[in-house]
């Protein structure tokens, strides 16, 4: 009900990922999809702040000093980068990006630390879900692998959401980077998240 179009993106992928593997025919999803697709065009064209998203996505250099600002400071701060940063802890470090604590700090961190800076974090993001994935699997406790499973996809939906939106694969949403940006509740939330998820993979628990 309120204007958060990346938590409701988030909610709802978690909760068709959790019906695929719980066993769900992949068709009857497809099909569910597909049949709601019309009431989210409609949602699109009706909700003012979804429509204006979408046209700041597809075109941010037609409103570059007002709505599409954000984003194009995003595309800015990722050029200037380089392959190892620039301006590291400097007055002058993320002039061009504004808020950049927040959902957009992935930017601020490829300006700071370029773009080999980028992929160590990629590479260690990948780790935790790949590894987080391989441990759930092996759980042989229904309600376990699905709670275990729903924690490895928030987290996992939550950076690749925040990835594509400050690269412009995706329209801004206001999903935040896990670990990453401001915020002490988000912060406690994962780490707390991640403890059941140590307890769910304890070796009692898996085969």
């Amino acid at each position: 009900l309120e204007p958060a179009l990346g938590t409701t993106l988030q909610i709802t992928s978690m909760i068709l990922a959790l019906i695929f593997l719980n066993g769900f025919p992949v068709k009857k999803l497809v099909l569910g999809f597909l049949s709601a697709t019309p009431l989210i065009l409609f949602l699109i064209y009706r909700v003012g702040y979804w429509r204006k998203r979408i046209e700041v996505w597809l075109n941010p250099y037609s409103d570059k000093d007002g709505d599409g600002f954000q984003l194009y400071s995003s595309f800015r701060a990722f050029m200037e980068s380089g392959w190892f940063g620039n301006q590291i802890s400097t007055s002058h470090s993320h002039r061009s990006l504004p808020y950049n604590h927040t959902d957009f700090i992935l930017a601020t961190f490829v300006q700071d630390y370029g773009f080999v800076g980028f992929l160590v974090l990629l590479s260690l993001f990948t780790f935790l879900i790949v590894r987080g994935f391989s441990l759930v699997r092996r759980v042989n406790e229904p309600f376990g692998f699905l709670l275990g499973s729903g924690i490895v996809l928030m987290i996992s939906i939550q950076i690749i959401i925040n990835l594509f939106v400050v690269t412009g694969l995706f329209p801004i949403t206001g999903i935040s980077l896990p670990f990453m940006s401001y915020g002490g509740s988000s912060l406690l939330t994962v780490m707390i998240s991640l403890g059941i998820l140590i307890n769910i993979t304890k070796k009692e628990h898996i085969t």
